[in-house]
């Protein structure tokens, strides 16, 4: 999902001798990302606001955009805390290593000759703060592996065999308390082989 906002730009004019540059149109990957980066897209003014066409070279053509990111007021665009100048053609930029937070981020049209609109609207995205890494080197600590039975009710531990004591044990599967462990570390009782089994684990 992205979020684009455009808005006319206005400039006074140097020396009498361009018009001011027209829309713009700035986009921002709206959904929540635990990675600090924002790509951002837009499109390049075609149109002068006066309505006369943006010329292909020369001092009134485009050279770059310049891309502004910081805080937000409100809705609106708060403090800059950084800027990049991206060279016309291109019309993407992707800032990384943001902190966790909502980012504002707006931008310009520059030409040749080095004159600059007024910022596009503000766009945002937020930042989520990265969760913790599960424990590291979870290992049985209780040699008796469960499988796990679920009833209209309640859940059910049903012990189907053993491990070796240091067995490692996955962080990530876990259910009760109790994670899973490989199957082939395991020392069955009898003929029931559940896919998944289950121990209680320390780090």
């Amino acid at each position: 999902m992205r979020s684009c906002v455009s808005r006319r730009l206005s400039w006074s004019s140097w020396a009498g001798c361009i018009a001011s540059l027209a829309a713009i149109a700035l986009c921002v990957s709206a959904s929540p990302a635990i990675a600090g980066d924002a790509a951002l897209t837009w499109t390049l003014a075609t149109q002068n606001t006066d309505g006369s066409a943006i010329a292909a070279s020369g001092p009134t053509s485009l050279a770059a955009t310049r891309v502004e990111w910081g805080t937000c007021s409100g809705s609106d665009f708060g403090t800059a805390t950084g800027q990049q100048i991206v060279a016309t053609p291109a019309t993407t930029y992707t800032i990384t290593g943001l902190a966790a937070g909502v980012w504002c981020f707006r931008a310009y049209s520059r030409t040749v000759a080095g004159l600059e609109s007024a910022p596009t609207n503000a766009v945002s995205k937020t930042i989520l703060q990265a969760p913790p890494n599960p424990p590291g080197n979870l290992t049985v600590a209780a040699l008796v592996v469960y499988q796990f039975i679920g009833t209209d009710d309640a859940v059910a531990l049903l012990p189907v065999g053993t491990v070796p004591a240091g067995t490692a044990c996955d962080p990530a599967q876990s259910v009760n308390g109790r994670y899973a462990v490989p199957r082939a570390a395991v020392t069955w009782y009898g003929n029931v082989k559940p896919r998944v089994v289950f121990a209680q684990c320390a780090a």
